[in-house]
């Protein structure tokens, strides 16, 4: 019983620091993008203070060439799902990517693949990443991360 104690008093002490460090998570945007593409070739959501925004423009490739600097979001509906999807990822940041100061992982939209762009601030401090959707290009512990993104976003 005296080992037993300590070892269930450090997993919920753990969990409970990993807890505090995800829910700083100030915002969170992500979806996918595709640069060879005809009509609406970028699908991005924003989740902030508990509401899920949908951006209803292009603009996102224009803004990664320098062309723009903002996206538009509405509060359009969403299924219960993304929003529990939502939560999700935002809950579930890797911490790869919380330490990492790499913006790019694998080769995003460079076979005409797609990418995932992943934004998220906290601690006052925005970070920003293109991912590939091969998953096979991306280290080990973002895959399974990366799908769900992408689960989440083609849902």
């Amino acid at each position: 019983m005296k080992i037993i104690t300590p070892i269930v008093l450090f997993l919920l002490l753990g969990f409970q620091s990993k807890c505090i460090a995800q829910s700083k998570v100030d915002y969170i945007i992500y979806g996918t993008y595709y640069g060879e593409c005809i009509g609406h070739c970028a699908y991005m959501f924003k989740l902030e203070n508990d509401t899920l925004l949908t951006d209803t423009t292009t603009n996102f490739l224009y803004a990664r060439f320098g062309k723009i600097d903002h996206y538009v979001y509405s509060g359009i509906p969403v299924k219960k799902e993304k929003y529990s999807n939502a939560k999700r990822i935002r809950d579930s940041i890797p911490d790869i990517l919380l330490k990492s100061e790499s913006k790019q992982f694998g080769g995003p939209d460079n076979r005409d693949q797609g990418g995932i762009y992943l934004e998220f601030k906290t601690s006052g401090k925005v970070k920003s990443f293109f991912i590939d959707t091969d998953t096979s290009q991306i280290p080990a512990e973002l895959r399974n991360y990366v799908l769900l993104i992408f689960d989440a976003v083609n849902y």
